[in-house]
């Protein structure tokens, strides 16, 4: 996926600053994706923890 992006960012001169300000976009938010979905496993965990005592 983020070589198909590059590929567009050499090959687009007149909006390739939009595609890189979409490409760090998308990459910030799956991470922030992925921080969440492990915070939110974390707390599912003492969630049962709790429930199971």
């Amino acid at each position: 996926l983020s070589i198909m992006f590059l590929d567009v960012l050499i090959s687009l001169s007149i909006q390739n600053i939009i595609v890189f300000i979409a490409w760090v976009i998308m990459t910030m938010l799956f991470f922030f994706i992925n921080m969440s979905s492990i915070i939110d496993k974390k707390i599912h965990v003492i969630y049962l923890r709790s429930y199971k005592y």
